[in-house]
């Protein structure tokens, strides 16, 4: 990105800086990347002080801030659980010299897999640009971003940063019980799975946002409200209820019809969507078997005042009068991604109404807002999950004056 002539850009800026040949525009872009080579080596040098890379703690967030290459700077979340990998990230950089602030690019999707002390992470899936590197500190990544095509290849590094945002623990369990108990239940029996990954807040911030964040986790997993004193009693508690069902469903079956339609499976997990200056959004994933042609996946999202633990709703954030046009966009935007004309009825594509309302089920990103809409909510298995996303440019007029998301565009 600072090859600006025919020879490594270290070698231009140490000797023309010496000389003091350089023009102004030049001499900022040797700063600039002296200054980042000069961090990239200290960060590494701290690092190896340390010994030698140390592996990822499993089952684990991270909000993280860096650099890719001399001046193109990073926020991203990630959410390692076990060997996988998911998140986000967004970076920005100086606008060019006529112009003042700074230059957004749009959040993008990472999934990625962690090694011991090696992380590779691809942006929007397998077809997109790869970050390849090293854990250090059980905290921090230094390594390579380079694009699909390998023609740009840059340094990087980030590191945690917890200083305005929360901090969350995962907490595990996977538990599992055989229909039919026995020596060869593994090979003859079908069984239940139980699997449970959700984040606990820690207090960076206030201990009444975590309980407050952390009883609102607990109530979506078990359906409702209740008093919990351990997240081990609350695990406990679902995989007892769950375990219970299951027996009880096969009640009077013998090994013989008891199929692998009593393989059932329940998964619980949640990661941490934004997290930043104040706001944390969260993503709930639920996924059950219990028979049938297929399981059911649920998303829901939630969004909190991350001072106070508060739920952050539609109507801290628009107008009253302002949600019809937002109902507008978002049946605007959905013809859009399933190519419907604009006089054909949305129910004729097979959705339950010719009108999509707005819903509480939404998430924020740096960009925009998405508005989700789990399988059968709007229409048929065959439709999935729909994702409706809108840019803040698009409804920044929508919004309160005095709203949460203002000072994120």
């Amino acid at each position: 990105m600072n090859n600006f002539r025919s020879v490594h850009p270290s070698s231009i800026c140490l000797y023309e800086r010496i000389t003091g040949i350089l023009g102004s525009a030049e001499t900022s872009r040797c700063k600039n990347f002296l200054h980042g080579w000069a961090t990239a080596i200290l960060f590494i040098l701290a690092s190896s002080s340390t010994g030698q890379n140390t592996d990822f703690v499993r089952d684990t967030y991270l909000h993280l801030t860096g650099k890719i290459g001399d001046y193109i700077m990073v926020t991203a979340d990630l959410n390692i659980t076990g060997s996988e990998i998911t998140g986000f990230y967004y970076y920005f950089f100086p606008k060019a010299k006529q112009d003042s602030g700074m230059h957004y690019g749009k959040t993008i999707p990472l999934t990625g897999t962690v090694d011991g002390a090696t992380i590779t992470m691809r942006e929007f899936g397998s077809n997109g640009s790869e970050f390849m590197g090293h854990v250090y500190r059980h905290d921090s990544i230094s390594g390579f971003w380079k694009t699909e095509d390998e023609e740009r290849k840059l340094r990087f590094y980030l590191t945690e940063n917890n200083e305005n945002n929360l901090s969350f623990r995962y907490f595990s369990r996977t538990d599992s019980t055989y229909l039919f108990p026995g020596e060869d239940a593994g090979i003859h029996s079908p069984r239940a799975l139980f699997t449970l990954a959700i984040l606990i807040p820690e207090c960076s911030i206030s201990r009444q946002a975590c309980d407050s964040i952390e009883a609102a986790l607990w109530n979506w997993a078990y359906g409702g409200p209740g008093a919990l004193s351990t997240p081990d009693e609350g695990a406990d508690l679902l995989i007892s209820d769950f375990f219970e069902t299951y027996r009880l469903s096969a009640e009077g079956l013998d090994l013989h019809n008891a199929g692998a339609s009593f393989n059932w499976e329940k998964r619980y997990s949640t990661t941490v969507e934004f997290n930043e200056s104040g706001i944390v959004c969260l993503k709930l994933s639920k996924y059950v078997f219990s028979g049938g042609a297929h399981g059911l996946n649920m998303e829901g999202f939630m969004v909190f005042d991350a001072f106070t633990g508060s739920r952050i709703t539609l109507s801290d954030l628009f107008n009253a009068d302002s949600l019809p046009v937002l109902r507008t966009a978002l049946n605007r935007k959905i013809r859009e991604m399933f190519g419907i004309s604009p006089g054909e009825r949305l129910s004729d594509a097979g959705f339950f109404a010719d009108e999509v309302d707005q819903t509480e089920n939404f998430y924020i990103h740096q960009d925009g807002m998405g508005f989700v809409y789990n399988l059968y909510s709007i229409g048929p298995h065959a439709l999935g999950v729909i994702d409706i996303f809108l840019d803040f440019g698009e409804i920044k007029e929508l919004l309160r004056d005095v709203s949460p998301v203002r000072w994120i565009y």
